[in-house]
């Protein structure tokens, strides 16, 4: 819900000043963002691998896609960390230090700068917010008593829609064990 809601705050500033928000596109790195996305499909992939993996009780299986899935976390934040670094040298972070790059002459400075820093704003807020739940689903899988348990922590953080019930739905105790992950009911 939250993400969705800097998903609508996102369109709506894009929409208002569509000049800021391609100016300041092109300060992002085209090649790791396809690569970010390239890692987080692959990422999801995994997870749901896991967890066709522990439907069928393939214990071996669910390790081996949880740690690819970990690894694959490991990786976008790694991109995610030399990305910021990036933006925090340009001064391109959102705060009283940034500045974007336009000529001080330039017709519409003011307003430039300030739109700019929306979109910039809305970019470190949802890649962070993303990267936090990373963060948080690779040490929850770390104190998970199971692989499973991790599986499926590790699964609800880097975004796999739970919400269809069949993905949960295994018949026996293998299912997690934890009662809900961040307020979404399991069925065991």
């Amino acid at each position: 819900l939250f993400f969705g809601g800097l998903m609508m705050a996102y369109i709506f500033y894009r929409t208002a000043y569509p000049e800021a928000f391609v100016a300041a596109s092109y300060h992002l790195d085209v090649k790791l963002g396809t690569i970010n996305t390239v890692v987080l499909i692959l990422s999801s992939l995994t997870m749901a691998l896991a967890v066709h993996a522990a439907h069928d009780g393939n214990r071996r299986n669910i390790n081996l896609f949880v740690i690819a899935t970990m690894v694959l976390g490991a990786v976008f934040l790694v991109i995610k960390a030399y990305e910021y670094h990036h933006k925090w040298v340009e001064h391109l972070v959102p705060g009283s230090g940034f500045l974007f790059p336009v000529p001080d002459n330039a017709i519409g400075f003011e307003s430039l700068q300030q739109h700019t820093h929306i979109f910039f704003l809305l970019y470190f807020t949802m890649t962070g917010l993303h990267a936090t739940h990373m963060i948080i689903g690779q040490g929850g899988a770390e104190c998970a008593d199971d692989m499973f348990n991790a599986c499926c922590m590790a699964g609800h953080h880097i975004g796999i829609p739970f919400r269809d019930d069949r993905f949960l739905r295994f018949g026996d105790r293998r299912a997690c064990q934890m009662k809900s992950i961040q307020g979404l009911a399991l069925v065991e």
